[in-house]
């Protein structure tokens, strides 16, 4: 039980990590780092990390299942 929370604690970290730099693509993909208002950048990077860790998961998830299906 342990082990299988420390496994997902380090793909919580893994998915945090993954995520800025991708929300940083995002930004830069609605060009909207140019912006000159701050505030509306940090809730679009902070909505970034949101919708990648989320997406992190749910690839973490169907691999998972595709897994356990195949065995």
């Amino acid at each position: 039980m342990i082990k299988k929370i420390a496994q997902e604690f380090l793909w919580l970290i893994f998915s945090v990590l993954a995520a800025i730099p991708l929300s940083f693509l995002f930004l830069s993909c609605i060009e909207m780092v140019e912006s000159s208002n701050e505030i509306v950048i940090i809730e679009f990077f902070i909505a970034g990390i949101i919708i990648n860790v989320m997406g992190i998961y749910l690839v973490r998830i169907i691999v998972a299942s595709v897994k356990k299906i195949s065995e």
